[in-house]
């Protein structure tokens, strides 16, 4: 998830789309759009050059901070554990639930290993751009890495618009049914909440036949 760009991404995201639903990705584009940036992670690679080379002063203090720190929080972004046959590897996430039962996803953690990362980078790019001797390349170097942070990260999410303008002729048919009486939708869901939200259409639906549904309601929550 860290080195695959977002499915939103136009040039980019096809890349990822055959992952979705794979061990190394996952089904939520939401939680799983963890992207770093190669060209970010590229500058923050040279700033850990540069730091392993020079150590002792204040700034490469920050930088072994923050490369502590994208470290750490990539270990507890993890998984709770990888399955290798029957052997389990555990990670950080697997203890830390017992402990904190209410922090359910642990990869949002991701962000902390953005925001590293991002300083990182800064340091990276600082540090090349110091080394160039004229104007002109300074100004290549930055337009460069201005236009593929761009075309790394640009994100053109899908419509959200619903359109109930043709609906199935089932919902057709039972508006024409007489009398009050409720219907089911299989599969049954718990409800437009999170991720079972994923295709509950028939919630838009009732507007047209107009009948009682027992489907729409979350199990275990009290509703007047």
């Amino acid at each position: 998830s860290y080195l695959l760009p977002a499915t939103a991404n136009p040039f980019l995201g096809k890349i990822t789309e055959p992952f979705l639903g794979k061990f190394f990705y996952g089904r939520s584009t939401i939680e799983h759009t963890l992207y770093l940036g190669w060209l970010p992670l590229l500058l923050a690679f040279s700033a850990y050059r540069n730091w392993k080379r020079k150590p002792g002063n204040q700034r490469n203090f920050a930088i072994g901070f923050f490369i502590f720190s994208a470290w750490l929080m990539f270990l507890f972004s993890l998984p709770p554990y990888f399955s290798l046959g029957p052997l389990k590897i555990y990670f950080p996430s697997f203890f830390l639930y017992k402990l904190m039962p209410a922090v359910r996803a642990y990869a949002r953690l991701g962000i902390l290993v953005m925001l590293s990362v991002s300083v990182l980078a800064g340091f990276g790019f600082n540090y090349i751009f110091q080394k160039l001797a004229t104007a002109k390349k300074k100004l290549i170097f930055i337009s460069f890495v201005i236009c593929v942070i761009i075309f790394e990260f640009t994100n053109v999410p899908p419509s959200r618009v619903t359109d109930l303008s043709n609906p199935p002729e089932a919902y057709q048919w039972l508006a024409q049914q007489k009398g009050e009486f409720a219907i089911v939708e299989y599969p049954l869901s718990e409800g437009g909440l999170g991720e079972a939200a994923v295709g509950l259409d028939y919630l838009f639906y009732q507007r047209i036949h107009g009948k009682w549904l027992i489907n729409g309601v979350q199990a275990n929550k009290d509703y007047p």
